[in-house]
C-alpha cells in the first residue's frame, strides 16, 4: 500500500491509493518544509530515496523490519562494549556517545564534572522523562611502571582473590599494552591491597587496565564483555535514541554519568549542582546480579524495587508495574520480573535520599563485576533481556508517569473490597 502525504506551512494533507502501489510510504514536501516534516515520518522507519521534481521533494521510506532493527541493536552494543573504561576514565566512552547522538540530531551537554546530557533542545529545557547509566566498569589504576613491571591499585568491586594471574588490557592514554596480574603486595592504595604486574611493554603510568578479553561476543542468547555493567545499558539508552531520532518533540533526558563504582561520584556531582528536576520522574538502568537480587537470566528485565541500601520511590514502581501490565496485554511473549535487587549499591539510592521520583530496571547478570567461578571471567546477559527492555522503555515513553491517576487505580481495588464486605463489618 503507498499513502501520499503533502506537508505545507499550513495544514497537512493526507491521501491513500490503492493496495496496488509500492511498498513502502511516499512523503511529498515542499523544500522548505522538509525538514519540520521529517518528524511525521514514522520512527521504525528508513529513508530508501529522495527525488526531487518541480520544487517539490519525495522521499520513500520503509518500515524497518524486526531484522533490520536488530542489526542496528548489535551495531550500537559493539561499538560501545568494546570501548575499555574505567572510574575517572570514561572519556571514549564520552565521546562515542556524544558522536552517535549528534550524528541523530541530539543536543549534547556535558556538565563541569565530565556526566553527559541528551535530548533534543526541548527536553533540555522542559523534560517529561529522565533515563540514566553510569559509564564506567571496576578496573586497575596504573599507579608506577619501572620497565615491564607495574604497581596497580584497585578501582571498585573488582574480586580481590581471584586478581593474581588474570590478564588485562592496560591504557595510557592511546598507548596500550597487556599484563598479567602476579602477586599481591604488602602495600595499600585507598584503602586496598596494591598489586605487581608484569607488562608486556613499558607503559606511562596514570592509565588503567581492564580485563583482556574479545569484547563483546554472542553465543546464542548470551551476550558477554568485560563490562555489561554498566556499558549494557549505555548501548541501550544509545538504541532507544536511535529509535526516537525521527520524533523531534521528543522530552526524554538521557544521562550518562561517571565514577559510579567508586561511590556514585558523578551522581553526587549532579545532586550537589542541581541539574536535574526534582520532580521529573528518574529511572536508573543497571545491570545487577541475577545471584544476589534471586532473579533470572533470560528472564525479562526487571523493575527494581531497591538495592542493599534502600527502597526506591512506590509511586515510580506502581507506574513500571502499569506500563508492564499494558505491554503484556498486547506481547503475550514479553517476560518481566519484579525484585528487590540486593546484590550491591544503586545510583537511584542517592537521588531517592535526596528527594527524587525515582525508580529502577536492570538486566540480570551474570558474573558479576567478572567473578566467574575459579577465575576473572566476562559478565554476561540475556540479548532476549536486552530486547525486552527495549521495549518496556518505548512504552514507557508512550505512558506518562501520573501519579493521581496511578493512586486512584490502586484506591478503587480496595474501595470495591470495602463497598462489598463493608455490611459485615457492621454485624
Amino acid at each position: 500500500m503507498t499513502v501520499s502525504a503533502s506537508f505545507f506551512p499550513t495544514s497537512p494533507t493526507v491521501s491513500q491509493s490503492s493496495p496496488g502501489g509500492r511498498r513502502g510510504t511516499m512523503v511529498a514536501m515542499c523544500c522548505e518544509c522538509m525538514r519540520r516534516s521529517m518528524r511525521f515520518l514514522p520512527p521504525a522507519c528508513k529513508i530508501v530515496s529522495i527525488c526531487c521534481a518541480k520544487g517539490n521533494v519525495a522521499i520513500s521510506v520503509m518500515p524497518m523490519t524486526s531484522h533490520k532493527r536488530m542489526a542496528s541493536y548489535k551495531s550500537i552494543v559493539r561499538q560501545v562494549l568494546s570501548i575499555p573504561t574505567a572510574s575517572f576514565q570514561e572519556q571514549c566512552v564520552a565521546d562515542c556517545v556524544r558522536r552517535l547522538a549528534t550524528q541523530w540530531g541530539y543536543v549534547v551537554r556535558e556538565t563541569p564534572d565530565g556526566n553527559l546530557l541528551v535530548g533534543r533542545q526541548v527536553a533540555h529545557q522542559n523534560p517529561k522523562l529522565m533515563l540514566l547509566s553510569h559509564m564506567d566498569h571496576p578496573a586497575l589504576k596504573i599507579l608506577n611502571v619501572s620497565g615491564k613491571v607495574a604497581r596497580v591499585g584497585v578501582m571498585g568491586g573488582l574480586p580481590l582473590d581471584q586478581l593474581v594471574g588474570a590478564q588485562f588490557l592496560f591504557v595510557s592514554g592511546d598507548d596500550k599494552t597487556t599484563g598479567r596480574v602476579r602477586r599481591k603486595l604488602k602495600t595499600q592504595w585507598m584503602g586496598q591491597p596494591e598489586f605487581e604486574v608484569h607488562l608486556k611493554k613499558e607503559i606511562a603510568s596514570g592509565g588503567f587496565a581492564t580485563l583482556d578479553v574479545p569484547s563483546p561476543q554472542w553465543r546464542g542468547d548470551r551476550l558477554s564483555a568485560r563490562a555489561i555493567d554498566n556499558l549494557a545499558n549505555v548501548a541501550g539508552l544509545l538504541c532507544l535514541l536511535w529509535s526516537e531520532r525521527h520524533n523531534r518533540r521528543s522530552r526524554l533526558l538521557c544521562v550518562f554519568t561517571r565514577a559510579e563504582e567508586v561511590g556514585m561520584v558523578g551522581t553526587s556531582a549532579l545532586i550537589h549542582r542541581n541539574t536535574l528536576s526534582k520532580k521529573i520522574p528518574l529511572i536508573v538502568l543497571e545491570a545487577s546480579s541475577a545471584i544476589g537480587g534471586k532473579v533470572a537470566i533470560g528472564g525479562g528485565p526487571v523493575i527494581r524495587v531497591g538495592d542493599r541500601v534502600a527502597t526506591y520511590d512506590p509511586s515510580i514502581d506502581l507506574w513500571l508495574q502499569d506500563v508492564v501490565a499494558k505491554l503484556s496485554a498486547h506481547n503475550k511473549k514479553l517476560q518481566s520480573q519484579r525484585a528487590l535487587l540486593a546484590g550491591g549499591r544503586c545510583e537511584a539510592t542517592v537521588f531517592f535520599a535526596h528527594g527524587y521520583r525515582v525508580g529502577g530496571l536492570a538486566l540480570p547478570l551474570g558474573n558479576y563485576h567478572n567473578r566467574g567461578a575459579r577465575r576473572l571471567e566476562t559478565e554476561f546477559i540475556s540479548w532476549k533481556d536486552f530486547v525486552g527492555l527495549q521495549e518496556l522503555l518505548q512504552q514507557i515513553l508512550k505512558h506518562p508517569f501520573s501519579e493521581k491517576q496511578l493512586r486512584r487505580h490502586q484506591q478503587w481495588g480496595f474501595v470495591h473490597y470495602y463497598n462489598r464486605w463493608k455490611s459485615k463489618l457492621r454485624a
